[in-house]
């Protein structure tokens, strides 16, 4: 069911991606033209530099790793949104059964593939869906960490929060949920 629900959900993502919208969206255009120039080797910023409008680099660096992939034209770049937004329904799906049960886990991966804000933020080429990845990929390891007492798991969550804190400023919350998380642990014992 995961592997049906991945592949449903890139056939949405790459419904018309390159022609809706008809044109870009607000501030994508300097999304867009950074992460041209990175793939087709005209820039190479630091990963730790500041990108379009003062948000990091990395993020535009993510975008141009796929577009030498899928393309240097503007669906290989939204593609990248898509592909970076689908990546997060493993760790989701695993985080929720670890905490919940299948059943929680099932709905959760679902109720994420078919909110109109998931839909519509990984067709776009802006970097925000990619804070989605990190966050819950740092969540699940921080949460197997902790109950398995594992250092390497610990040290995972670290280094995923560590990139989430490259691309997208909503990423920076993981640390914050995860002390928070830590905290109640501690206080819950």
């Amino acid at each position: 069911w995961m592997i049906g629900l991945i592949i449903a959900s890139i056939v949405v993502g790459v419904y018309r991606l390159q022609g809706l919208p008809d044109q870009l969206m607000g501030d994508e255009g300097n999304f867009w033209t950074i992460a041209r120039d990175i793939a087709q080797g005209n820039f190479k910023p630091s990963i730790f530099a500041s990108g379009v409008y003062s948000f990091p680099v990395f993020s535009s660096i993510l975008q141009s790793w796929f577009m030498r992939l899928f393309g240097i034209d503007l669906w290989g770049w939204r593609f990248s949104s898509v592909l970076m937004g689908i990546a997060a329904l493993p760790p989701l799906y695993l985080l929720a059964r670890e905490g919940y049960g299948r059943k929680v886990a099932v709905v959760s991966a679902i109720a994420l593939v078919s909110s109109p804000y998931f839909i519509d933020f990984s067709r776009l080429g802006y970097n925000n869906i990619q804070a989605l990845f990190f966050m819950t990929l740092t969540l699940y390891w921080l949460h197997i960490g902790i109950h398995r007492k594992s250092s390497f798991y610990l040290f995972l969550a670290g280094a995923a929060a560590g990139l989430g804190f490259y691309t997208y400023f909503a990423a920076r919350f993981s640390i914050v949920i995860s002390l928070a998380f830590i905290g109640l642990l501690w206080f819950g014992k």
